[in-house]
């Protein structure tokens, strides 16, 4: 890796680990905590960024991911970077179910329309999570995402000249 650039250690998974969801058992949650407790040791990495929001977790009942409880516990820094409620309605991008239901209930439109229209609201969020990235300027930086978000975001990473090592496309226990 070429040390003058901003590197980023990218790992996707579901978001219900970044949670600590009871979904999963508690050695699954166990597992992904070793896993990025090993990334973090591996890589030297100095900070933890996450597509999450403060917004999508007060609608959830959290106030803190797993991640950013890690994050302090190492003397990390932290940063969400998904937009919240208001900058996400601002930019005008909609969520899965919003397209779904947009038309309701005079038309609906099919998974294929639907997917196709998240990816350029995906393309657009992942786009807000580069500039997040560049704001934090901590490197190198353990970034979680969504695993539908790793390929096309280490594509826009790279794209934008970064280093990027993909440590997991999917993780899971």
């Amino acid at each position: 890796m070429n040390r003058s650039l901003p590197s980023v250690v990218l790992v996707g998974t579901d978001h219900r680990y970044q949670e600590g969801c009871a979904d999963f058992p508690e050695v699954a949650h166990q597992a992904f905590d070793a896993f990025v407790r090993r990334c973090i040791h591996e890589h030297g990495v100095a900070a933890i960024a996450e597509e999450h929001s403060l917004d999508a977790l007060a609608g959830k009942g959290l106030y803190r991911t797993v991640l950013e409880s890690m994050a302090q516990e190492v003397s990390l820094a932290h940063r969400y970077c998904d937009p919240s409620i208001e900058q996400s309605r601002s930019m005008g991008i909609l969520q899965a179910n919003q397209i779904r239901f947009k038309g309701w209930p005079s038309s609906r439109p099919s998974e294929e329309e639907v997917a196709s229209e998240l990816a350029g609201y995906n393309r657009r969020r992942e786009e807000w999570w580069l500039q997040e990235l560049e704001t934090f300027n901590a490197w190198p930086c353990l970034f979680v995402c969504g695993s539908d978000h790793t390929y096309s975001f280490e594509a826009l990473l790279r794209k934008s000249g970064w280093n990027v090592h993909v440590a997991a496309a999917n993780w899971s226990a």
